[in-house]
């Protein structure tokens, strides 16, 4: 059986820095730190693989936590961009091109396009 304590003091500042690396906001990074010694420590009887080569499972662990961030992430992002306010257009008045002298000056025939 893997000691948690071990993989904690063996790895915390690893994943870490691994963690700060991929991810950009230093308190979501810790956050996920967290959780992920939280996974470990609920999975680590489940692990099947050689005692001293546990790094994998941490990193496997660390990996899946960054990627389901992002993924949770991503469909958050995606419900803030959406703009939920109604806007209303109000097209100013028509104006014409000319000013009122000017197409007063012109016949009567082309008036009528302004």
């Amino acid at each position: 059986m893997l000691d948690c304590k071990r993989i904690y003091a063996d790895y915390s500042e690893k994943v870490y820095a691994y963690l700060r690396k991929h991810v950009s906001d230093a308190e979501a990074a810790a956050d996920l730190h967290s959780k992920i010694f939280q996974k470990i420590v609920e999975h680590v009887d489940s692990y099947r693989g050689n005692p001293d080569a546990v790094s994998s499972f941490v990193y496997t662990v660390t990996k899946n936590c960054v990627i389901d961030f992002y993924r949770t992430r991503k469909f958050f992002d995606c419900i803030d961009d959406i703009n939920y306010t109604v806007v209303q257009v109000v097209h100013p008045p028509r104006r014409s091109f000319f000013p009122s002298k000017c197409s007063k000056a012109l016949p009567v025939r082309l008036r009528r396009f302004l």
